[in-house]
């Protein structure tokens, strides 16, 4: 029998893939990447209920481990305290087994596509003009069309 915990969050996800907000998402990415791809991949309640803990303590292991990970640090702190208190706390810890291949892969550019999602608890309708630019993240453009996509959210109120 599943725990109480187990079966919260299946309701949770149950409730979540029938959300307006949810669906509203799931259509953009549906409609931009191809059919295959991995983000395109669903939580359901099937799912989350037959995971169990060492599913979870595997990928744990397998994902988050220092070869994959950037400390950052920012203040009014010398490099070599910064690095001793780095030690202290994360020296001991070290990767086991090869770094998996963490990318995904890359995405060919959009096509013309339509979806209606319906959302009864809205008054007034919203319309996303969604497209995936040529750029990925290691381009010289990619930051600045981040931050100017921000400004445009901000101004209009999103």
């Amino acid at each position: 029998m599943p725990s109480t915990s187990s079966r919260n969050r299946a309701q949770f996800v149950a409730g979540n893939l029938k959300s307006p907000g949810y669906r509203f998402a799931r259509a953009i990415n549906v409609g931009l990447l191809p059919k295959e791809d991995p983000a395109l991949r669903e939580a359901t309640p099937q799912t989350v209920s037959s995971r169990g803990i060492d599913e979870v303590r595997k990928y744990y292991t397998d994902t988050v481990r220092p070869d994959l990970t950037a400390i950052v640090v920012v203040g009014d702190v010398s490099a070599e305290e910064a690095k001793s208190v780095i030690e202290k706390w994360f020296g001991g810890w070290k990767a086991s087994g090869a770094k998996p291949d963490v990318a995904l892969p890359n995405v060919p550019l959009n096509g013309p596509s339509a979806t209606t999602v319906p959302d009864p608890s809205q008054l007034q309708d919203t319309v996303d003009l969604s497209q995936l630019v040529g750029i990925t993240r290691f381009d010289h453009d990619h930051y600045p069309l981040q931050l100017d996509n921000h400004v445009l959210l901000l101004r209009s109120g999103s």
